[in-house]
């Protein structure tokens, strides 16, 4: 019987050091899978992060083609022309502060559109300030600018009639568009937009002219004034809606091709053929 106790109590001590060593080679093994893990969120977070700006692009370029058949709406209705920048009041004397996006809202050519929400197809997933004017609480919130060679988006009544490359704001049918020197399919509609004006307000509007200089190589990537009020919020590229309907990513700066020297975005006019100097 004591032998028998002794091989036991044998037993048991060498039972209580095997566990104290697995209980040693768990724990190194457990901070080994987490190290391992560490590592490889360090390396997957960039491409899932890639992967969801991409998914929020997508979203983008969808709104933009939404937009697209909004614009198309009012022209079938609205005898070929493009939608107005900003709406003409007392018979074309002056304009009202009613803007593009109020016109798609009003006609209802995207259903029911609160301009007022973030969450519709005038908000960009990646526009971080939306709101046109953030301090006033029924501001509308607008991603996307129109481009005033083509929809004579500012506040003048008078617009420029001659074509060329000193046009800027000219109201367009969606038909002149196709005898233009860049045609409808090059011809650019609606895109990113973020600049503010100096009061505080966002831009609803691209302009050929406006914003710093397109020669400006770091003002592109600025997040206040940049040239023609473009934004690149997405990798550096602009989600663009092209005259004859397509939606796509424009890879910026958009220097000009050709009048390299001049500050002027040329890409948003139609009259000319600078395009994007690569």
């Amino acid at each position: 019987m004591r032998k028998i106790g002794y091989r036991i109590a044998a037993d048991r001590s060498e039972t209580d050091q095997y566990n104290r060593k697995m209980s040693d080679f768990t724990l190194i093994e457990l901070l080994v899978v987490i190290a391992v893990i560490a590592i490889l969120a360090a390396l997957l977070l960039p491409a899932v992060n890639k992967a969801l700006g991409r998914g929020r692009s997508t979203l983008c370029l969808g709104n933009l083609k939404q937009l697209g058949v909004a614009e198309l709406s009012y022209a079938n209705d609205f005898s070929d022309w493009t939608i107005r920048g900003r709406v003409l009041t007392n018979n074309g004397t002056s304009t009202s502060s009613d803007a593009f996006f109020h016109t798609i809202a009003n006609l209802k050519y995207a259903g029911q559109l609160n301009v007022r929400s973030r969450k519709t197809i005038l908000v960009c997933p990646d526009d971080k300030r939306p709101e046109y004017n953030s301090s006033d609480r029924y501001t509308p919130c607008i991603s996307y600018g129109t481009n005033t060679c083509v929809t004579q988006g500012l506040w003048a009544v008078v617009a420029d009639t001659a074509p060329g490359s000193s046009c800027r704001d000219r109201h367009r049918k969606f038909g002149d568009l196709a005898k233009t020197l860049k045609g409808a399919s090059r011809s650019v509609l609606l895109a990113d937009t973020w600049s503010l004006e100096s009061d505080g307000k966002k831009k609803y509007f691209i302009l050929r002219s406006g914003g710093a200089s397109s020669a400006n190589f770091e003002a592109w990537f600025s997040e206040s004034i940049t040239p023609g009020y473009i934004s690149l919020r997405h990798s550096w590229q602009a989600a663009t809606l092209f005259c004859d309907g397509r939606a796509k990513l424009v890879r910026g700066p958009m220097m000009n091709e050709y009048n390299t020297s001049s500050s002027y975005v040329q890409w948003l006019n139609p009259d000319t053929l600078d395009g994007i100097n690569r």
